[in-house]
């Protein structure tokens, strides 16, 4: 049964974190602002669902913020993977580029987007392992979702490979796949 609903709670993760991606709900509703309710679709689903793992109010309310604040950045910068396709997201390159250009990393290239990739995982998880480690002192949960962090370039290099028969590929297969790995991993660990 354990193995089941941890198959069901990882899709909902990954929808939700898909449709955060996608904004295809406010679209279709036609709200202007998609983006922030697209964070709110994967935030306040996520601060529940935390909540009642940890029978905490505390932890949810906190942790629905935290997983808002994840998302705020964006990674468009960095979605192509050295492709040429990168959306133009000043709120991303202005941080990365010194940083890159000091260990030789040619904006643009492979190693650029998928280094930038990893540091937005990091920056999408931490606030959720800030209330994790302050909340519950759970260092398993904290350790695991740091890897699934990390995981983020690669998840997301992966996912381009995918068939073309699937029905998500390529960014969307990431976004999905990325959400229902966190909500495996807390759902697992907590």
């Amino acid at each position: 049964m354990k193995i089941l609903l941890t198959i069901v709670l990882t899709m909902i993760g990954g929808a939700l974190f898909r449709l955060r991606g996608d904004a295809i709900v406010a679209r279709v509703l036609g709200w202007e602002s998609a983006t922030t309710i697209g964070r709110l679709i994967w935030a306040l689903p996520t601060g529940f669902f935390m909540g009642l793992l940890t029978s905490s109010w505390r932890v949810g309310a906190f942790a629905a913020l935290a997983a808002y604040a994840g998302t705020i950045l964006g990674w468009g910068s960095y979605m192509d993977l050295g492709r040429g396709k990168a959306i133009d997201n000043e709120r991303l390159g202005y941080w990365l580029r010194p940083l890159a250009e000091a260990v030789g990393l040619k904006e643009g290239s492979f190693a650029y987007d998928f280094a930038g990739h990893t540091l937005m995982g990091q920056w999408a998880v931490a606030w959720l392992v800030a209330v994790i480690l302050f909340g519950t002192g759970n260092w398993m949960a904290v350790l695991s979702l740091t890897a699934v962090g990390y995981m983020f370039g690669a998840i997301y290099w992966v996912s381009q490979f995918a068939p073309k028969s699937w029905p998500l590929r390529d960014i969307p297969l990431g976004e999905f796949l990325f959400g229902g790995m966190i909500w495996a991993t807390i759902w697992l660990t907590l």
